[in-house]
């Protein structure tokens, strides 16, 4: 035993005490022949009875992930597909409309920030996933949209 586990322990013979007493109860009541086998038979049900319901909502927690990453998955392969000539931009609108209304909603973004050149669909989406802190599909679904 460590030393200073050993000093500790040595300053409280009531947690030794308590600790031995505990495991001298567990043991008593598993090793005793009818209450023990009793105990052993509802110690093992409830294992059974547990493991089952913890299976179950492992089940659910993966299929929840397994939804998620599916999604996520056909959201970057939309983005893939559209990274062609115009990286998966499909403005609705003139670029001064959208740049303006850009400002508005995001008054840190200077006008370097939401320089637009066509054809550098992509360096616009890094620069505005960096000042933004969002991914570059949701990036480009917002630009989409305006």
């Amino acid at each position: 035993m460590k030393t200073k586990a050993k000093k500790y322990l040595m300053g409280k013979p009531s947690v030794v005490f308590l600790a031995g007493a505990g495991v001298g109860a567990i043991a008593t009541l598993l090793l005793t022949s009818g209450l023990g086998r009793t105990t052993r038979r509802r110690l093992k049900h409830a294992a059974g009875h547990y493991g089952h319901e913890l299976g179950k909502q492992a089940g659910r927690v993966l299929d929840k992930l397994e939804a998620t990453v599916s999604q996520s998955a056909h959201q970057l392969e939309a983005l893939a597909r559209g990274t062609g000539k115009n990286g998966g931009l499909h403005l609705k609108s003139e670029w001064p409309t959208i740049k303006n209304k850009l400002q508005q909603e995001y008054t840190h973004l200077t006008d370097e920030d939401l320089t637009y050149v066509a054809g550098k669909d992509q360096e616009l989406v890094s620069r505005l996933q960096s000042k933004l802190g969002k991914s570059q599909v949701t990036i480009v679904t917002m630009l989409n949209a305006l």
